[in-house]
């Protein structure tokens, strides 16, 4: 029996570009995300840091998940909070990146793996930077539309795909020291929009029980071809 080959993307914007680029169509299955409810003020303390007075990432750190674009721009900004980079910090471009980086205000804590505290700490920043731009639907940005961040994201087809407009955007190191100066006022006026808009999307489209039962109705569907 001849195998036939199916392509699956991840994304809208994967799905686009395969099929704009090299005439290839795919089935498009995300992945999911569960709502987060409870939240534990707690879990910041061993942190030393308190609701809504903290930036933060959360990203394997590597260069194409844009880490020096975003702390580049926020080294240049006027803000005295404190910048938690979340993931782990122990690699080659781990220690160049706190090598370069020795302002105070920003913090490599490495991986938070319990995901209680890790959920909590994305809840309570002020502003959640989400830099990957090599392409898909990252689970941490959908982890992090599910814990209602303030999100600033990468400025790519893919990020935009999922994000639509609930969220700001940048794509270099000065828009990101712009948006970093204006954060109050843009909290302010987009917070409530943009967590609603997030908290749909999670609800409606990257909810795990519609996710699965995308994926048995594609499983069915091939299978009934073979």
């Amino acid at each position: 029996v001849r195998e036939t080959p199916y392509m699956i993307s991840d994304n809208i914007g994967i799905q686009e570009y395969y099929r704009d680029n090299f005439g290839k169509d795919s089935y498009f299955l995300p992945y999911g995300a569960d709502p987060v409810i409870n939240f534990d003020e707690t879990h910041l303390t061993p942190y030393s840091i308190q609701p809504r007075s903290y930036l933060m990432l959360v990203a394997r750190l590597e260069p194409e998940n844009n880490i020096e674009t975003i702390l580049d721009g926020y080294v240049a900004s006027d803000s005295q909070l404190p910048f938690l980079v979340v993931g782990n910090h122990k690699t080659k471009y781990g220690m160049y990146l706190q090598e370069k980086y020795r302002d105070q205000r920003i913090r490599f804590v490495g991986g938070i793996y319990q995901k209680p505290v890790l959920d909590s700490i994305r809840h309570f920043s002020a502003a959640y930077f989400h830099g990957h731009s090599v392409g898909g639907t990252y689970p941490s940005l959908l982890e992090a539309m599910a814990c209602a961040c303030f999100i600033i994201g990468h400025d790519n087809p893919f990020n935009r795909k999922v994000l639509y407009d609930a969220a700001l955007s940048f794509k270099d190191p000065v828009q990101v020291t712009k948006l970093v100066n204006q954060l109050t006022l843009l909290r302010e006026k987009h917070e409530t929009d943009f967590i609603s808009a997030h908290r749909e999307r999670i609800r409606t489209e990257y909810n795990w029980d519609r996710v699965v039962t995308q994926h048995e109705d594609l499983f069915r569907e091939l299978l009934a071809k073979q």
